[in-house]
């Protein structure tokens, strides 16, 4: 039977001192550019689903015509994402959006809420209005 060194602190098998001594050589995995690309599709159909449906809330008392477009684009984005990602269900998908809700908040009690609607309104109208189109 094969012992551990005494200088060793804590006991342990001679199993484990072969592990300990071979050299594991690790291969990255790549991800494939497809992979990549349909990731950011369903990373920006989820941040564009959470614009839709903030205004949506926003305008749910006020403004019928901007309620109603928004919940078709939510509802139009949301059947995309589920035909990309057939694996996900619609509520992790809503609750995914709504984690992106969550984090503007964030934002808009560090930087206020004016900074924050502005960031919004830069960064997704535009990625937004053009998801749709591809």
């Amino acid at each position: 039977i094969r012992r551990p060194p005494r200088s060793t602190p804590k006991p342990s098998s001679a199993a484990s001192d072969v592990y300990k001594r071979q050299v594991l050589i690790l291969l990255p995995v790549l991800a494939s550019s497809d992979e990549v690309d349909l990731k950011n599709e369903k990373s920006n159909i989820i941040k564009c689903s959470a614009y839709h449906l903030k205004a949506k809330l926003n305008n749910q008392y006020s403004n019928k015509e901007k309620y109603e477009y928004h919940g078709k684009y939510f509802d139009t984005l949301n059947q995309k994402f589920l035909s990309i990602s057939p694996n996900s269900s619609q509520a992790g998908f809503i609750l995914s959006a709504t984690s992106v809700i969550e984090s503007w908040s964030y934002i808009a009690q560090e930087k206020g809420q004016r900074f924050a609607n502005m960031k919004i309104e830069t960064e997704y109208k535009d990625l937004c209005n053009s998801i749709l189109t591809k």
